[in-house]
């Protein structure tokens, strides 16, 4: 029943005709199938996607989802697009600090709240130009079997840079973003004070750490392998991520303490036809919905946008959610805003500084 309910939904929300008909009501003619083209996330993540969103979404509109997998220079493809009326997408789905980068340089449709329901969301993550879909944490995760004393184990970024303490080879992603944060507060600063990022400061820490630096990881995967395997003793590592490996025995832990709470956003390319931008709005009101929301969080824990999602989730995997109300209070949220206005000039300076 629930499925025959959101077709009788969905399709009469289009428009769409039953019974044989065109869309303006003529006879006999076959439409040409409908398309919606997706840029998401690869690996674990579109996975998940697939399960919960993509494939239901499909099943039940009968339109044909096609999905690409993002590669590194996304927001200057997105550009290129908009400029020149490619149309590439219909959809695309990343990180805040891109999306936000795209809202400020006028690349993006505005969201049709008549289309998409924002009430049930949480209070930030829905907003002229994006819906968020998602809320996951870079958490400070290690190898328990590397630290076998309980009571003297991490719990916060000052632990991750004492190498004294805890000695061994450890692990952070590839980039700026994230890594300053993790070196002011590691350095002492107040999460409530973080914004604007001292960058010097932050890279002065960062020289501490950087001859026990082993791996620069670039995709969410590359953490818990390095971790399992024993490469690495501590690592910057995706929540999810962590949660997957642990669920297949890895003797992993997560310290959700001083974690950076991040999230990534449903837009829409500006310029699109009216007939496509019509479906995608459709799409990204069905992907902020509780129940597939909470399909995905069942497969990968990162934190549904809403709010009743969570209630739809089985209580054991509640607690290991970013979202979850304890989990939440541990953590920080980065400022999207402020890395969109600066992410070129201090990813120039984060080269220099990796060059050295």
């Amino acid at each position: 029943m629930r499925t025959l309910y959101w077709f009788v939904l969905l399709v009469s929300a289009w428009g769409i005709v039953l019974g044989g008909c065109d869309g303006d009501g003529s006879s006999g003619e076959k439409k040409t199938p409908e398309t919606l083209r997706i840029s998401t996330h690869g690996g674990a993540y579109r996975e998940s996607q697939e399960k919960a969103f993509f494939q239901p979404y499909s099943k039940i509109t009968g339109i044909t989802v096609v999905v690409e997998t993002q590669e590194a220079n996304l927001y200057d493809k997105l550009k290129a697009d908009v400029s020149s009326n490619q149309e590439r997408w219909d959809v695309v789905f990343t990180v805040g600090y891109v999306i936000f980068r795209a809202m400020h340089d006028g690349l993006l449709e505005p969201i049709d709240y008549s289309v998409v329901n924002k009430d049930n969301l949480l209070p930030w993550a829905a907003n002229s130009l994006g819906v968020a879909g998602v809320v996951y944490s870079t958490v400070l995760s290690y190898n328990t079997n590397a630290f076998p004393d309980a009571e003297n184990r991490p719990t916060c970024w000052r632990d991750f840079f004492d190498v004294k303490r805890f000695p061994g080879p450890r692990s952070l992603r590839e980039g700026p973003a994230g890594n300053l944060e993790i070196a002011l507060l590691a350095d002492g600063v107040d999460p409530d004070k973080l914004y604007p990022l001292d960058v010097e400061r932050a890279l002065r820490k960062l020289d501490e750490i950087k001859p026990y630096i082993k791996v620069w990881w670039k995709k969410g995967s590359e953490p818990p392998k390095r971790l399992a395997e024993g490469d690495v003793v501590l690592s910057s590592a995706y929540n999810g991520r962590i949660w997957a490996a642990r669920q297949a025995g890895a003797p992993l832990q997560i310290e959700w303490n001083q974690g950076l709470l991040d999230s990534a956003w449903w837009v829409v390319p500006k310029g699109l036809p009216e007939d496509r931008r019509r479906r995608a709005m459709h799409f990204i009101a069905f992907a902020s919905r509780a129940e597939p929301q909470a399909n995905q969080a069942r497969i990968i824990t990162y934190g549904p946008t809403n709010i009743y999602a969570v209630g739809k989730m089985p209580e054991d995997m509640q607690d290991d959610l970013p979202t979850e109300e304890e989990n939440l209070k541990k953590q920080i949220r980065l400022d999207n805003e402020w890395w969109a206005e600066n992410e070129n000039a201090v990813l120039k300076r984060w080269n220099e500084w990796k060059g050295k």
